[in-house]
This record gives structure tokens, sequence and C-alpha cells, in this order.
């Protein structure tokens, strides 16, 4: 009975052995789409080396309204960030008066000339958030205005090469067209001699029928893409200047562009969000320093006399540092925090 046993469990034993599974190592993906070996090139549409579509691309973006509209804004912002930065130094005035009687104007009876100067120290850097926040904005209207140049630019780039392949494609037509018509007439001789059935007619006039709807379609694609053409470059439709003997372009290599989750930083419109939450984040933070007490200093150095030649014998000038610190708004600072915080969480 315990050979019977022994043999049992030595049988059970070489069925459930215990095999080591190895996995072999997986070579995580770098990159998820195919790349090249060309380096990127910010003027996208120099890539395709043909210097009529570059010339046409300048020209949309010298002369589209929308881009210069966009372009006076970009510079309206950047004197706002010079404008807020002037904020940080303190302040140079010269002020001077003088009073005359009516009845004898050349006689003045007093005058007063006066220097003064402020400044605001920035103890809780309200003045640096404010400069930030305008660079920020600047930077914000920066990006827009990359965006909205890549979207005039596309647009030229497909209707010009739309209207190249289109003319390309009404030269193809009206070559089938004619071959098709010569055709047409050898079938017809050839009926009149008894060696073609009138179905060949029928079928070579269907075929021609069907080359001459292309061409009416082609030549409405034209058309329209002419039309676009011109909208981009904002000039009549008559004032293009296209020559109909060129060729397509040939397709610039692949260029190097990285991992698709670090390139997305540099797309106009993502570059355009992160400023916004930037400002947004230095907007919170004026909001926050609003609530703490500010210091000014400010100085005065003037004389004032009855007389025009004894007023630059008496000076005097004085230094004031006041302080000014809210007390009591009914929550009015807590609640522009709490506003601007949720407009920054809504941002991110």
């Amino acid at each position: 009975m315990q050979y019977i046993k022994l043999s049992i469990f030595l049988l059970l034993s070489s069925c459930a052995q215990h095999n080591e599974v190895s996995i072999a190592s997986l070579n995580t993906p770098v990159a998820f789409i195919v790349q090249g070996d060309a380096d990127a090139n910010i003027n996208w549409w120099d890539s395709f080396d043909n210097s009529n579509l570059s010339a046409v691309v300048r020209q949309g973006l010298n002369d589209n309204h929308s881009l210069q509209a966009r372009d006076l804004r970009l510079k309206s912002t950047a004197i706002d960030a010079r404008i807020a930065g002037a904020a940080l130094y303190p302040d140079l005035n010269l002020s001077s008066s003088a009073t005359s009687n009516f009845d004898n104007l050349g006689d003045v009876s007093s005058a007063s000339l006066g220097i003064s100067s402020s400044w605001e120290i920035d103890l809780w850097g309200r003045l640096d958030a404010t400069v930030n926040r305008s660079n920020w904005s600047d930077q914000e209207q920066v990006s827009l205005y990359r965006g909205s140049a890549n979207l005039v630019a596309g647009n030229i780039t497909n209707a010009w090469l739309g209207v190249i392949s289109a003319q390309e494609k009404k030269l193809v037509l009206a070559e089938q067209n004619q071959r098709t018509k010569d055709a047409l007439a050898v079938i017809m001789r050839r009926f009149k001699m008894g060696k073609n059935s009138v179905t060949n007619i029928w079928q070579q006039q269907k075929l021609l029928k069907s080359i001459e709807v292309q061409q009416s379609r082609n030549q409405a694609d034209l058309s329209l893409y002419q039309q676009t053409l011109a909208l981009w470059l904002s000039i009549p439709t008559n004032e293009l200047n296209i020559k109909v003997n060129q060729v397509l372009p040939a397709l610039p290599a692949l260029p190097v562009i990285g991992v698709p989750a670090e390139v997305l930083k540099y797309r106009p419109d993502i570059e355009q969000a992160f400023a916004k939450i930037k400002a947004a984040n230095e907007n919170l933070a004026i909001a926050i320093t609003n609530q703490y007490p500010r210091i000014s200093l400010r100085s005065n150095y003037s004389t004032s006399k009855n007389s025009v030649s004894d007023l630059f014998d008496d000076w005097s000038g004085n230094l004031i540092a006041s302080l000014a610190m809210p007390l009591f708004d009914s929550g009015e600072r807590k609640s522009v925090v709490k506003q601007r915080k949720l407009q920054l969480e809504a941002l991110i």
C-alpha cells in the first residue's frame, strides 16, 4: 500500500512541473508617426522649394487685412507691457506757475517752480505681477498672430495648389477631348464604310460627353480656387497672375518632429492657451496683494516768491512716506481673489 501511495505521489509531482516563462523585452516606441531627417522650418511653405508659392504666401501674409489688424493689436499689447514696466521706477514731474493782473500783464505778482517725484515700494510683488501679466498677454497675442498667419498661409497654399492642379487637369482633359473627337470621326467614317456598328458610335459619343462633363466640373473647381486665392490675397480675381504651364511642386522631405506630446507645446494655439494661464495666474497674484498695505514715497522740491527775480533764492523740499491699508470693504477683495482662482482653474 505504501508503494502504491509513493507511486501516485511521484506521478503527480512529475505532472506538476513549474516551467519558467521568459518574456522578451518590449521596445517602447519613441514616436507615433513616420519621421524624416530634415530640419523643420517654421516657414513651412518654403520647404516646397517653389519660388512662386513662396512669393504668393509672402504677399498674403503682408496684405491680408485680418493679419494687419492682428499685427496692430500685437503692437498695442507690447506697448501695454512697457507701460506696466514703467510703474517699477519713480516718476519725475516739473511744475511751474505765475500770477499777473489783467491791468498789467507784464508785472508778475507771484511765481512758483517745483520738482516732484513719487514711487510705490513693491513690498508684495504687485507691480512685478502686473508687469508679468502684461508680458504674458503680449505673448498670447504673439501666439494668436502666429496661429492666424499659419491659417492664412495654409489656405493660400491649398488654393494655389488647387489652381495649379486644376490647370494641369484642364490641359489633360482638353487633350483627351481632342483625341476622343478624332477617334469618333474615324469610327463614323468606318461606319459609313460598313466596318463599324452604330453601337461603337454611341459608346464614343458617351465617352466624349463624360469628358465634357469633367471639363465643366474642373472649370468650376478652377474658378473656385482662383476666387479663394484672391480672397486670401485681398485682391480682385482678375489680378491673379499664375502661369498656366506651372507644375505641382515635389513633396518636401519629412522633418524630424519628435514625439507628438513634445511637439504639441510648440503649436500656436497651445502657446496661446499657456500664456492665458500664466496671465491669469499673475492676475490672481495682483488680487491677493491688493489685500495688503501699500507704501508710497513722495518728494517735493520747490520755490515760491512774489517776484521772478527772487524766485531762485530760496528753495524748500520735503519727503513724505504714506501707508494705505484696506480695513473694511464688505469682502470685496476676498471675492475678487476667489473669482480669479475660479478663472484660473477654468483656463487650466
